[in-house]
């Protein structure tokens, strides 16, 4: 049986905490341990820095003064646990860009999801610019609109997974560089997927393999395929080799 190449993630969805675990599928990951910094009064008025290492039932409160030494600690540990699992040494993280600081350092990330935020698209194309991301970009329903809306650098992300995206129109789809998309719901319309589909056979999107569009346009599939001169996909005659995302 085949095994699974197991990779790490870290996990910012909460102010001050940051959760480390293993994933062998997308969204399907096992924290192993989670870790918070607040500060706490330690006599009188002198208040420290200080994090907090949680593993199952074992607690350990360690002295992390600065965004820095923290960012450290996190690379560092990532580093050891690769070499004791023998897990994939690329990243993956699952963030609120509002924390985006307490990331640990490193060039690529192999998956991000993103969640709930404040920041606009500035900040989210300052975490593109900042960390190349080699496989894939969750966008979960919970992002608001302005954080991708106005972003161009996210849409040569190698796959897209889009939970909801009523910001994603015919003007920026027609933008889109990446190799496969899937967008579960959105405003997109009938001849909108026309004019997209057109485009594409034009042979003005070489790099894109497959698009799934679900909710908005699903029950008008067959009058968008009508404009089409297409006929249906024999396995045993077109022998075209696919690698899902």
């Amino acid at each position: 049986m085949r095994h699974a190449s197991t990779y790490t993630i870290f996990i910012l969805d909460k102010p001050e905490k940051m959760s480390y675990g293993f994933v062998e599928k997308p969204e399907k990951e096992q924290i192993l341990l989670s870790w918070t910094w607040k500060k706490i009064a330690m006599e009188s008025e002198n208040l420290d820095n200080w994090t907090q290492l949680k593993l199952k039932d074992v607690h350990l409160d360690c002295r992390c003064e600065d965004v820095p030494t923290r960012k450290r600690f996190a690379t560092a540990l990532h580093s050891h646990m690769c070499e004791v699992f023998h897990v994939k040494p690329e990243m993956q993280f699952k963030l609120s860009l509002d924390y985006m600081n307490e990331l640990p350092d490193t060039n690529t990330v192999r998956d991000v999801t993103f969640l709930k935020s404040s920041v606009n698209s500035t900040v989210a194309d300052e975490f593109f610019e900042k960390f190349h991301v080699t496989r894939a970009l969750f966008s979960k329903r919970c992002v608001p609109d302005r954080l991708l809306k106005d972003s161009y650098k996210f849409l040569e992300i190698k796959n897209l997974f889009v939970s909801w995206s009523s910001w994603l129109d015919i003007s920026l789809l027609l933008k889109v560089k990446c190799e496969n998309l899937v967008v579960q719901c959105s405003t997109l319309h009938k001849k909108d997927m026309i004019d997209f589909l057109n485009n594409w056979l034009e042979g003005n999107n070489t790099r894109l393999k497959a698009v799934s569009v679900f909710r908005s346009v699903a029950n008008d599939a067959h009058l968008i395929m009508d404009n089409f001169n297409l006929e249906a996909w024999d396995p045993k005659v077109d022998k075209i080799k696919y690698d899902e995302p």
